[in-house]
């Protein structure tokens, strides 16, 4: 079972600085010992917490949920939380997520007082709903498909909050553009969120004035909410969750969802890090398609054998590369992975792959075109 320690002290040179070191995982056997710590620490006002995550061997799904929540209630008292030497394992994962961008992350006990004092500094100066959150990400400009509700802006988000609506409910593009133009690169993180399952044609926002909106727009992604920046009117596509986010010249919004899973796609190094990151992903993917603890647990079991045979027989234990693509969808997981390397014969599998090969609904091995293997299986709520 797993264990979670906490010590708080003080920073002898900045009192008002809280540090917590933190030893063991954070998972669902011990998140609510890290909640009740911080929860503690915070009704007793401090504000300002520098978390030593040094010795943090895993966290799942709900142990970042928590390191969201508290951040945000840190910020919201006009200080910040910064995680402090984050090992290799849990930064791949958090950066996987496309939460790099939220967290504040440091290498030293002074790197990380540094960012305390510019957050608070930043808090002083802006209003505090913009100061909670990242920085707007550039939208890729796509052609929609099916359009999902948008929640209503909050008055303190971008230039979509500049002026109120006046004018009924407007009706969703009834034709996307077939060539959109070029559009900036999305600064969006390695991986993202599951993708959301399709809507049904819903409301769209109600329109601006007539008048042209002054573009650069701040739009918040009517699915997953994240602030994307809109260059001008047109058809762009969120890059955390894929959403279509039409734009006309008066800065109407409307949101389509996509219509199929989106694949999390990523190529890892044959080493040990590369391993623990994925199983810390995929078991978070997994946990949050629902599947129960057991199915999560022999997932992330066929994960890391896998990994183990690629590393110590494809390559024979020689560092070199390969590609997995996982493809969450309302009822299934399928995982491939594809790489170089020694072809694994057809007769050798099951011994090969002892766990994968009998826990999964779908389990198969073919051979690469260009030498190496493809190795596919399918779990199944």
């Amino acid at each position: 079972m797993s264990d979670l320690k906490i010590r708080f002290s003080r920073f002898t040179n900045a009192r008002d600085v809280f540090l917590a070191e933190l030893d063991g995982s954070i998972d669902a056997s011990t998140v609510h010992i890290f909640q009740q710590g911080l929860e503690k620490a915070r009704r007793q006002g401090v504000n300002k917490l520098v978390l030593d995550i040094s010795r943090i061997r895993y966290v799942n799904s709900t142990g970042l949920g928590s390191l969201v929540k508290y951040a945000d209630a840190f910020r919201a008292a006009g200080g910040g939380l910064v995680l402090l030497k984050v090992p290799p394992k849990v930064k791949i994962v958090i950066e996987m997520l496309g939460l790099h961008e939220f967290f504040e992350m440091a290498a030293t006990p002074q790197e990380a007082l540094a960012r305390l004092t510019e957050a608070a500094s930043a808090g002083s100066s802006a209003a505090p709903a913009v100061a909670q959150r990242p920085a707007p990400v550039a939208a890729k400009q796509v052609s929609p498909s099916a359009p999902v509700a948008r929640p209503k802006p909050s008055a303190t988000r971008g230039a979509m909050a500049a002026s109120p609506p006046k004018a009924p409910t407007a009706k969703p593009p009834s034709q996307p553009p077939s060539k959109p133009a070029d559009a900036q690169q999305p600064a969006a993180s390695a991986a993202k969120p599951a993708a959301p399952a399709p809507a049904a044609p819903q409301k769209t926002a109600p329109p601006r004035p007539t008048s042209a909106a002054t573009f650069p727009i701040v739009v918040p992604c009517g699915t997953c909410t994240v602030d994307v920046e809109i260059p001008r009117s047109g058809n762009f596509k969120c890059p955390r969750c894929q959403t279509i986010i039409s734009v006309d010249s008066a800065g109407n919004v409307s949101f389509f969802a996509p219509n199929k899973p989106i694949p999390f796609q990523m190529t890892l190094s044959s080493n040990s890090i590369a391993s623990e990151a994925l199983k810390g992903f995929v078991g978070v993917v997994a946990e949050r398609l629902g599947f129960g603890a057991s199915d999560t647990s022999a997932i992330v079991a066929a994960v890391a054998e896998v990994a183990s045979v690629i590393a110590e027989r494809v390559y024979q234990g020689e560092e070199n590369t390969y590609s997995v693509v996982i493809t969450p969808d309302a009822n299934e997981l399928t995982v491939v992975f594809s790489g170089h390397g020694e072809t694994l014969p057809a007769d050798v599998v099951s011994s090969v792959f002892p766990h994968a090969s009998t826990a999964f609904d779908e389990f198969e091995v073919s051979p690469h075109p260009r030498g190496g293997n493809i190795i596919r299986f399918v779990k199944r709520k």
